[in-house]
């Protein structure tokens, strides 16, 4: 892959979601206030991976000799948005929540060109680095937000 005889791993990260900030503090604004706020249809893909899958992740691409080419960063599990901001609300909320849906057409009025990010589609699959031997700690939603919302880490 490398015309200098070097190996090259390329890793395409999904939404990375961690306490240190990104978007998960932004997912849980509304969710602290008792919203959980669908973006547009809802049914937009999300591909995601817990940051401590990450740092696996990158580790063993550095001390894997045999890995070398381009793998997605991504937990086996990819979510609606729905599905996210629904989880996210159980994990912090409970059942004490309501479901509030903001219109593709409300977003892009407030948001402007940043509207197409909250919107996209992204549906990418872990099965090519999951093939090479790796196994996510997080590879569903509810367990990582479990973790992200009780651990405070």
């Amino acid at each position: 892959m490398s015309s200098l005889g070097k190996k090259v791993i390329i890793l395409r990260t999904g939404i990375v979601l961690s306490n240190k900030g990104g978007a998960l503090k932004e997912f849980l604004k509304p969710v602290r206030l008792g919203f959980a706020t669908v973006m547009g249809s809802g049914q937009q893909f999300i591909s995601w991976i817990h940051l401590q899958d990450l740092v696996r992740l990158y580790h063993n691409a550095l001390s894997n000799v045999q890995l070398e080419g381009i793998y997605n960063a991504v937990a086996p599990f990819p979510v609606t948005n729905q599905e996210l901001v629904t989880q996210l609300a159980r994990a912090v909320k409970g059942k004490s929540f309501v479901t509030v849906h903001v219109p593709a057409f409300a977003l892009k009025l407030a948001m402007g060109e940043m509207s197409v990010e909250v919107l996209k589609s992204v549906k990418a699959s872990s099965a090519k680095i999951q093939s090479t031997g790796f196994q996510f700690s997080y590879p569903r939603i509810a367990n990582a937000l479990e973790q992200l919302v009780t651990s405070g880490d």
